[in-house]
């Protein structure tokens, strides 16, 4: 839980949540946030948790249970925006980190809300805690595969004159430096940079689809998504089970 925990915010401090009150209160602005960025269902079911109505003492004990996982959930996620966010204000090209650190950092941000999601929706068909563990497998690796897809497009897209700008915290860059050295990365860095400071991105996908990073990315995208895939074998065949198999179909595919 996150109640707890304080992150500072332009010198002050604030506390995610002093009670399920104010988490309540904080869901319905992230839901709204998520729900004009995803088009998501969410903000419907969390605008029914925070209606004035709403009283904690008469929800069953499964539906506190899920509660609590959508809690966390967005615990996970204010804590990653807040990685986001600090690393962008320390005006740094590119993180000293390995890819153990990026996973951890992308389930934070990207991937906990969907696979907490998954496992509450299993808990509120109340099927057992074997099927909401795989069904949470399956959100946690199904979106990890899909960050690692999106951070792949500038290198595995039909390259054009220029080249588009990406992230040097993406994964590809961050398995780059893993293999080449963080000094040798920062050199490459410096050398693609022009007047200005004006980066020559070019230049840097070159470089790193010359070395191993874009392979391995490839290869880990493929891991995961084999690994969603395989939680997904504990539900029975069916036509939701083939739509969230195509899903991840799409993103291990690169042409």
């Amino acid at each position: 839980s996150y109640g707890n925990r304080e992150y500072p915010r332009g010198g002050l401090k604030y506390s995610w949540g002093s009670g399920l009150s104010e988490r309540f209160r904080s869901w319905k602005v992230i839901s709204q946030l998520l729900d004009t960025k995803s088009g998501s269902s969410f903000s419907l079911i969390m605008t029914k948790f925070t209606s004035k109505d709403v009283s904690l003492f008469f929800f069953p004990p499964f539906l506190l249970q899920v509660v609590e996982l959508i809690s966390s959930a967005i615990g996970d996620l204010v804590q990653g925006i807040y990685y986001e966010n600090s690393r962008s204000s320390e005006n740094c090209l590119t993180d000293d980190i390995g890819i153990s650190t990026w996973k951890e950092q992308v389930f934070l941000s990207h991937s906990a809300l969907l696979a907490k999601s998954c496992q509450a929706a299993m808990e509120l068909a109340k099927h057992s805690a074997e099927i909401q563990d795989m069904a949470f497998r399956y959100g946690k690796h199904m979106s990890m595969s899909h960050k690692l897809h999106s951070d792949l497009q500038p290198f595995v897209k039909e390259s054009s004159s220029d080249a588009t700008a990406f992230s040097l915290n993406c994964a590809p860059a961050v398995l780059h430096q893993e293999f080449l050295g963080r000094d040798a990365w920062i050199k490459q860095i410096r050398e693609a940079q022009g007047k200005g400071n004006l980066m020559d991105y070019k230049k840097l996908q070159e470089a790193i689809k010359a070395g191993k990073g874009v392979t391995s990315a490839i290869d880990l995208c493929r891991c995961h998504g084999n690994r969603a895939l395989a939680a997904l074998e504990s539900f029975p065949p069916s036509e939701a089970r083939a739509a969230l198999a195509n899903i991840v179909h799409a993103v291990t595919r690169f042409s």
